[in-house]
């Protein structure tokens, strides 16, 4: 993708519009919350908003890789993106994020989807601000071959007791 339309997909982005389009803080959040990496670029998550605070989110079964992967494991691992970027962003617009995993237990793989993966319930506080929130929308999948280095001996010793 060229820089001129990369700049272009990435200016939906830009905090103050976001900030001016939705009064409804959740869904300034969520703008933030679908750019998470997630497998195949599926965006396999649907969520709902209930009360004036909480945010329900539920894997969409028709997302799924059944194929690819059976088990939904790979699924599972883009709703804990989609969760991390919510939490980044939640943050940012000044929310303290608490979030109960699997409410209702977790879905065998034929049920997927009927459960909600998480309830996130926000609640207004000072929180203190990362710096990974300014990164959310450069985020992009990069299909291009390595060129780089190899990793030395140490940097792999380094992940494999990480």
């Amino acid at each position: 993708m060229t820089s001129s339309k990369l700049a272009i997909a990435r200016a939906a982005w830009d905090p103050a519009k976001v900030a001016s389009q939705h009064d409804d803080v959740r869904l300034k959040m969520l703008c933030y919350a679908i750019l998470a990496p997630n497998p195949h670029n599926k965006q396999p998550w649907s969520v709902e908003l209930s009360g004036q605070d909480a945010i329900t989110l539920y894997v969409d079964p028709k997302r799924l890789l059944p194929m690819t992967d059976p088990p939904h494991r790979q699924i599972h691992e883009g709703q804990g993106t989609f969760l991390e970027t919510l939490s980044i962003a939640a943050k940012e617009f000044g929310y303290e994020p608490s979030i109960q995993l699997f409410p209702n237990g977790i879905d065998p793989p034929e049920n997927t989807g009927t459960s909600p993966v998480a309830v996130v319930r926000l609640s207004k506080r000072g929180v203190e601000k990362g710096d990974l929130f300014r990164q959310i929308p450069k985020r992009f999948s990069n299909r291009r071959p390595y060129t780089g280095p190899p990793l030395t001996e140490d940097e792999l010793k380094s992940l494999q007791n990480s």
